[in-house]
């Protein structure tokens, strides 16, 4: 789901056999080839995306567009104001989905984790502008880097000053190491 609630294409290269499974991968998905693993740990599957920067769809910056099976336009109130991007705090946060949701302590963990990327989502659209995007840049490429030290000691940290419930509500429901 885009801008405005506009559904549209979202391009990624390959990195799954089509099987027929959840939308959402798991932990250790055996639908993953040996090359999608490495497109998706170097985040170069997402490169086709650039294409829909170009037709406007999506920015640089800008929360991850959501799949329209779990999508609601009450909880997705922020695409009124910001188009999806590549990149924004929940990317960047749940840059290894597969590895939280297996870590959620819920019957439902994508909702679970899909909440916290709303809640992402919603404070990148109220403090979006010209240097928060550029310091979501230089911290996208650095999570790309080095993951582990971009997520617990620059996201989750800012998660726990500026938004404690969420910080409350992840330290509740995922077991981080």
């Amino acid at each position: 789901m885009g801008y405005n609630y506009v559904k549209f294409y979202i391009y990624k290269f390959r990195s799954m056999r089509m099987i027929k499974g959840e939308s959402i991968s798991g932990y250790n998905d055996p639908r993953i080839t040996f090359w999608g693993r490495i497109l998706r740990r170097t985040k170069l599957d997402e490169l086709p995306q650039l294409y829909n920067i170009i037709k406007g769809e999506m920015r640089f910056i800008g929360p991850r567009p959501e799949v329209p099976e779990y999508f609601n336009k009450k909880k997705f109130l922020y695409l009124t104001k910001v188009k999806p991007g590549l990149s924004d705090y929940g990317s960047i946060f749940t840059r290894n989905e597969d590895y939280l949701l297996k870590n959620i302590t819920d019957n439902d963990p994508y909702n679970i984790l899909l909440s916290i990327k709303i809640d992402l989502a919603n404070y990148y659209s109220n403090k979006k502008g010209f240097f928060e995007d550029l310091k979501l840049v230089v911290l996208t490429i650095f999570s790309i880097i080095i993951p582990e030290f971009v997520i617990n000691k620059i996201i989750l940290p800012k998660i726990k000053k500026d938004l404690p419930e969420l910080s409350n509500f992840i330290n509740y429901n995922i077991k981080i190491q």
